[in-house]
């Protein structure tokens, strides 16, 4: 029985990543955002980053808004890591350079960078 589920399970997961980049796929436009000043993402301003989504209606505001799930963000930095003019902070999925520039805007507003990597604290307080 066990093992049934297990199957199940990976099923559902495979089949709700695939449809996600599937409807990815749909998209009108894609492009990088880039950023100016070369160093390591120290911070992210995870709010203004979910508003930016729902600007590009990938989100809601209202419960009856219509959601356009080939827009969004894909191949996102993670703090830590060096950025620079070659590599991007996110590749965003959008429909018209209205959207685009929004986007870019509210990126690179909800990304710190800094010439120093920041240093990380285990999660793991204490092992028993």
């Amino acid at each position: 029985m066990r093992a049934d589920f297990f199957c199940f399970t990976a099923f559902l997961l495979h089949f709700a990543f695939l449809t996600h980049f599937l409807l990815l796929g749909l998209h009108s436009f894609q492009k990088p955002i880039f950023t100016a000043k070369a160093g390591y993402v120290t911070a992210m301003d995870t709010r203004t980053i979910g508003v930016s989504i729902i600007k590009l209606k990938g989100g809601r505001s209202v419960p009856d808004e219509k959601l356009d799930l080939a827009t969004g963000y894909s191949e996102f930095t993670q703090i830590g890591d060096y950025v620079d003019e070659k590599t991007p902070l996110a590749v965003v999925h959008y429909q018209d350079e209205a959207q685009f520039a929004a986007a870019k805007q509210d990126i690179l507003q909800a990304v710190t960078i800094s010439d120093e990597k920041p240093t990380f604290v285990s999660p793991i307080l204490l092992t028993i």
